[in-house]
């Protein structure tokens, strides 16, 4: 027919291994982009276009990509993963559930700033934009809990292609009002539920001989009653050669069995607040202050890092001494000054 025309769009699938996680980044969309929300950031979330469950029994569609995810066409696809070297075969056997999401041509905030600074109006556009989407997430009494660049990203719309910048990873997205989940959570399957580039000083902790004893007696329990291998950059305890001092990740299991496990832990664990957003915004403007520099993460021009024993002795001269080594302008300095500070001052503070 001559007045029938198909639009082709790009997409992005997101295979997932964890249908909690599958489910909480559709919950919350649900809640916070639907037509009768008070959520002013509806058009500031990033969409979902579909979502996939080869075990659902209703959906045509789900029963439909329940038998084409182990075809021909799915093994076609380009596929990436953080967790898998370049090259290997990925086993979408393995990843049941899938996220649809509409193509962000610009990338993500992390892709803009691994080829390049971005310029100050830039810079100031994001930090802004992000501000007030964190600001409404919790005037909505949730946690945003994995707010890094690599969840921010640029799409073009409009007849002028104006940039409009989206946030999404919603799977840790929390209720300000529960006590029940913390930092650095490690799930069942191995994998860590945080993000490294914006963790908060207070998950970093000096352990002694003894602290140190019960830390691998929990992390060994875990091993034998999930039969998983977990991620050693997370678990592996850090040794200051020059001071002979120990330091580990404030980390656990967040298994129904390994919970009960918890009192080997030498540590309380990490409350999961709103102080964490404002931690990771305090990140995510030094980053884009100091021309990709990162507080956590070597940068990939420089190979520097700071050391995770001067996180976990976090106070206002640590902060001081590297915000001024990297920011050169002075206004800028004051206000990462005013935001990166310890837990405590942090509770003070609000996204306004």
């Amino acid at each position: 027919r001559s007045d029938y025309s198909i639009e082709e769009s790009k997409v992005v699938f997101k295979f997932m291994t964890n249908r909690y996680d599958y489910e909480r980044e559709i919950k919350w969309r649900k809640e916070l982009c639907n037509e009768d929300s008070k959520a002013v950031i509806k058009d500031d979330i990033l969409p979902i276009l579909s979502h996939l469950d080869p075990n659902a029994i209703d959906g045509e569609i789900d029963k439909k990509y329940a038998e084409e995810r182990v075809g021909v066409r799915f093994k076609a696809m380009p596929l990436y993963s953080k967790d898998i070297a370049s090259g290997q075969t990925i086993d979408l056997t393995v990843y049941p559930y899938a996220l649809v999401f509409p193509y962000a041509a610009g990338g993500t905030m992390q892709d803009s700033m691994t080829r390049g600074t971005l310029t100050p109006s830039e810079a100031k556009l994001c930090a802004y934009k992000m501000g007030l989407v964190l600001d409404e997430l919790h005037q909505c009494g949730l946690v945003h809990g994995s707010f890094s660049p690599k969840n921010i990203l640029a799409f073009f719309e409009g007849e002028k292609g104006e940039e409009h910048l989206k946030l999404g990873g919603l799977s840790s997205v929390t209720p300000m009002d529960q006590d029940m989940y913390k930092q650095g959570a490690i799930s069942a399957g191995g994998k860590c539920l945080f993000d490294y580039t914006a963790l908060t000083p207070e998950m970093f902790m000096k352990v002694n001989t003894t602290q140190l004893q019960k830390y691998n007696i929990y992390w060994q329990l875990v091993r034998e009653i999930e039969g998983v291998t977990i991620s050693e950059e997370a678990i592996k305890p850090r040794f200051d050669p020059i001071t002979s001092e120990t330091y580990v990740l404030k980390c656990y299991c967040n298994h129904e069995k390994a919970m009960a496990l918890n009192n080997y832990l030498p540590y309380d664990l990490a409350s999961f607040d709103r102080t964490v957003d404002v931690w990771a915004f305090g990140v995510l403007l030094f980053t884009l202050l100091s021309g990709g520099e990162s507080l956590f993460q070597p940068n990939q021009r420089t190979g520097r890092v700071t050391s995770m024993e001067l996180l976990a002795k976090w106070d206002a001269n640590v902060a001081e001494s590297i915000v001024s080594q990297y920011i050169p302008d002075l206004a800028a300095q004051d206000l990462l000054l005013h935001i990166l500070v310890p837990k405590e001052d942090r509770e003070k503070l609000s996204m306004k």
